[in-house]
């Protein structure tokens, strides 16, 4: 039992800047995917401004989406190992609970909710890519 909270404290003294690098590039790349996905797609007529709008598009899913998943991504790999371990050695107690575990469960569970919501922005970003290709500009709320 002791083995696994060991390993705990060594990964998560191990990951802790990537963590703290990971939550703050979400904080900076989120504004930057949604101002991007909120701005209407040009009318068939402006072939120009609808190719300038899709190459906008390419350019923040590749430099600032993809990283997002890619980080989030490995970041999963990286903790499900010990996940299995801890959810496996563990028990559930409401008041007499392991900080130790309980709190590596909720950081996962953290990573987990990023990585779904930067695939969720990616997968908007090539839709709507995907809209200007074939010229349907109706826009569709997600």
């Amino acid at each position: 039992m002791n083995d696994i909270n060991t390993l705990i404290k060594d990964s998560f003294d191990v990951i802790s800047l990537v963590l703290v690098f990971a939550f703050v590039l979400f904080d900076i790349r989120y504004p930057q995917i949604t101002k991007e996905l909120d701005k209407p797609i040009p009318p068939k007529e402006r072939i120009e401004e609808r190719r300038r709008h899709r190459k906008e598009l390419v350019r923040v899913l590749l430099i600032a989406s993809f990283p997002l998943v890619l980080g989030y991504g490995i970041l999963l790999y990286l903790f499900v190992p010990l996940l299995s371990r801890v959810v496996y050695a563990s028990r559930i107690h409401l008041w007499q609970f392991d900080f130790l575990r309980s709190a590596f469960i909720v950081v996962f569970i953290f990573i987990f909710v990023f990585f779904i919501w930067s695939v969720y922005l990616a997968i908007r970003l090539v839709y709507r890519i995907k809209q200007i290709r074939t010229g349907d500009s109706n826009q569709v709320e997600t």
